[in-house]
């Protein structure tokens, strides 16, 4: 809102302030609102001023005066307005204005609690030379005067030098809770700059903080005072986050029974989350877990440890039904059809898939090398006797293809000389999302021809913070939840997750996860997080958030946030 006013400050020795103009929205937008006024005219000849300051609304507040022109002096930088009006004193020094022309614009600023911020233009000079500037000098020129962060950790302010000589700045004052990217700088004419306030809540009291950060510059302005406020509120976690014990290995969700399942090491368990009726069911495990995966009816699961072992789940009955030994430690695991599943080894450089059946026991190696590496990620193709692996961890990472409809793999696999970096699939398993943004056609299976060069790309994504972690498609709403991270130079990095049109890949919503609160460290605190999974839910009413704090912090301090898409 700008509230209209005009001013004009004399050589006489009293002075009346009055704002004029307002609005009804005034009463209506006032917390913590910025309000910019117009004009107060001084002429260019010392002199001491004195008199009532009125606002238009009947507000009885303290004030602080946070940003001045240098040339003015006040008797108090605190006062009080009293049923809408208060008494300003103030003196003016223009010794470095005599002789000049025209006008210099320059800021007063006034913060008054529980009605906002207000906003003067200074305007010093003679009304008969409108167009005048001082020449050759720097002009500050901010962004914003006051930084209310609330709940926030982070914001960007920029400084811009609008003179015509090099603009020296420092920030100064700076409370023991807030940082700067920078705390100095210089900018040549036209030069700005970004400066990220950072805020550290730890070990602060819940509460409401606020402080004036100086920035001292080589202006004829003088010093510019930040009010930067933030808030440290109730060191809780809502309802709908639920804390999971231990470091997350895997997560699986199953849309048709609406199940979320989560393994952890330290402690080694299988955490399902009935997210229909909000309950939860711990299995604990008598080994580490490293991957899980669940049939396409929800009804089983398979588990691969960090050794040699896969124990097979019934998830109706929440019960480990069978551990069978293996041939190598599974990284990465795939339930198929007609009690069947397959492995990818967690070592060796040229390695074979194994196909598993959970009835028999009997654990078939393929025979021939399919470009296969340790570490390889697979996936089954929904509704089709097919995998797709990629290895995600060399590059180029690749694509194969098995044909698993006898139960063993069939060993002569397709593969595609494409980059992945990670993939997900379709719920008809007819598109491939990948982590390098491409979206490709599911190929179809073929033993004539096992080599090619590339894959059709039909589509792309287009994360706004560039690192895709996990991707899930959502029949219902038509849409694709994609979890990101952050580019590796930012300097406050976190997790968000884009809501995407299934159609076009258009962009629908931005959706950022809640902080964690936990402590670190003796530090109790709200923690930003990276997400590692999400998932909707069938009816796409509702997404699912696996995450940890961020790596920066060298701990586990797990959970799982839901959050509703109303």
């Amino acid at each position: 809102m700008k509230l209209k006013a005009h001013f004009y400050i004399g050589i006489i020795a009293a002075l009346l302030l009055t704002i004029a103009g307002c609005s009804d929205d005034f009463l209506t937008a006032r917390n913590n609102s910025v309000h910019q006024l117009d004009t107060i005219y001084i002429s260019p000849v010392s002199q001491n001023y004195a008199g009532p300051l009125s606002l238009p609304i009947d507000v009885s507040e303290p004030y602080t005066i946070i940003m001045q022109p240098s040339c003015m002096t006040f008797s108090s930088q605190k006062g009080k307005f009293v049923n809408g009006t208060t008494q300003l004193e103030f003196s003016t020094d223009m010794s470095n204005y005599s002789g000049m022309t025209g006008y210099i614009g320059q800021h007063l600023v006034l913060y008054v609690e529980n009605v906002g911020t207000l906003v003067f233009m200074v305007a010093i000079g003679s009304p008969g030379n409108p167009d005048g500037t001082n020449q050759d000098a720097p002009f500050i020129q901010v962004s914003e005067s006051v930084v209310d962060l609330q709940n926030n950790d982070s914001k960007v302010l920029t400084i811009r030098n609008t003179g015509n000589a090099n603009l020296a700045f420092q920030f100064q004052e700076i409370p023991g809770w807030l940082t700067f990217s920078t705390n100095q700088g210089v900018l040549y004419p036209g030069q700005s700059t970004d400066i990220t306030l950072v805020v550290n809540r730890n070990n602060l009291e819940e509460n409401e903080y606020s402080a004036i950060v100086q920035i001292q510059n080589n202006t004829p302005q003088g010093n510019y005072g930040l009010l930067v406020r933030m808030k440290v509120s109730n060191l809780t976690n809502p309802e709908n986050t639920k804390a999971i014990q231990g470091q997350v290995t895997d997560s699986e969700y199953n849309k048709i029974t609406n199940q979320l399942l989560v393994t952890t090491q330290i402690p080694n368990q299988l955490i399902i989350f009935s997210t229909s009726d909000n309950t939860q069911t711990i299995i604990p495990l008598d080994k580490s877990p490293n991957c899980i995966s669940i049939s396409e009816d929800g009804n089983t699961a398979v588990i691969g440890y960090n050794l040699a072992a896969v124990s097979k789940v019934d998830l109706q009955t929440k019960t480990l039904t069978k551990t069978i030994e293996t041939d190598c430690i599974p990284f990465d695991i795939v339930l198929g059809d007609n009690d069947w599943c397959y492995l990818m080894p967690e070592t060796g450089n040229f390695e074979y898939l194994r196909s598993l059946n959970l009835k028999t026991s009997q654990l078939v190696k393929s025979t021939k090398y399919g470009h296969i590496y340790a570490k390889m990620t697979i996936r089954k193709v929904p509704g089709k006797p097919y995998l797709l692996g990629s290895n995600t961890q060399v590059s180029s990472n690749g694509l194969i293809m098995a044909d698993i409809s006898k139960g063993i793999a069939r060993d002569t696999m397709p593969y595609w000389f494409i980059d992945t970096n990670n993939f997900w699939l379709s719920p008809k398993g007819d598109k491939i999302f990948t982590g390098v943004k491409n979206i490709h056609r599911t190929p179809a299976f073929t033993t004539t021809e096992t080599y090619f060069y590339n894959l059709d790309i039909i589509g792309t994504l287009k994360p706004q913070k560039e690192n895709i972690v996990w991707v899930d498609h959502c029949e219902a709403i038509n849409s694709i939840f994609m979890a990101e991270s952050s580019r590796y130079y930012e300097s406050v990095p976190y997790s968000v997750i884009e809501q995407i049109d299934a159609g076009n890949y258009n962009f629908k919503k931005l959706i950022e996860p809640a902080k964690y609160v936990t402590t670190i460290n003796g530090n109790k605190s709200a923690y930003k997080t990276i997400v590692k999974f999400v998932f909707a839910n069938s009816s796409g009413t509702q997404i699912y958030v696996v995450k940890n704090v961020l790596e920066e912090y060298k701990t586990q301090a797990w959970s799982m946030e839901v959050i509703p898409l109303n």
